[in-house]
């Protein structure tokens, strides 16, 4: 027998939150609303960024570059809208500086723009702590869910390391950085020549 509704399952599939990163003109303003960031080295492939998988990685096969992309959920309350931010390692240095002076980065007020009006500029993220009720903020959101149910993978294939601002940690993004310089340098070098 078929059952309708006069509204959508708490469980539906949508997607909650929509992805925004900076934009070229303008900026982002809002506050993060999960106490961590999640992060994960992403290919741009079929025209979506997708996650790396390693060895059963598509885009790894055919030689497709990838970068580290950090995700943080946010409220833009001037908008009234709860949001999934996507920023790379070297914008998130931002929250990983906040995170450690804070130990949590729920409550963290950004205002996020680029360097250049440019769709591949720099981002600069500013922070400061919120100063209203942390009942104001609307609950911590399931990140980790979020995500696979952006990039359709199992929940359960998304492993979250136990305490994501370790000094292992910090030394991990600050090679990502590293690598990426330095990618940037050879490619910069090899165009003068």
């Amino acid at each position: 027998m078929l059952e309708l509704s006069s509204a959508p399952p708490q469980d539906h599939d949508g997607q909650p939150f929509a992805i925004v990163r900076t934009p070229i003109k303008g900026e982002i303003v809002a506050t993060i609303t999960s106490k961590n960031l999640l992060g994960c080295h992403t290919h741009f492939w079929n025209g979506r960024t997708v996650p790396c998988t390693g060895a059963t990685c598509e885009p790894c096969k055919t030689g497709s570059p990838f970068r580290w992309h950090a995700y943080v959920t946010a409220y833009q309350f001037i908008k009234k809208a709860h949001i999934l931010f996507e920023c790379t390692a070297t914008a998130a240095e931002a929250f990983i500086a906040y995170a450690r002076d804070q130990s949590s980065l729920r409550g963290c007020c950004f205002r996020a723009t680029r360097a250049a009006s440019r769709q591949n500029a720099r981002v600069n993220i500013d922070t400061h702590v919120y100063t209203g009720k942390q009942s104001d903020l609307p609950p911590e959101p399931d990140l980790p869910a979020i995500l696979a149910r952006l990039w359709q993978i199992p929940r359960q294939e998304i492993s979250i390391p136990d305490n994501h601002y370790t000094e292992r940690r910090l030394r991990f993004l600050a090679d990502v950085n590293a690598i990426a310089a330095a990618n940037n340098a050879s490619k910069k070098n090899g165009d003068d020549q």
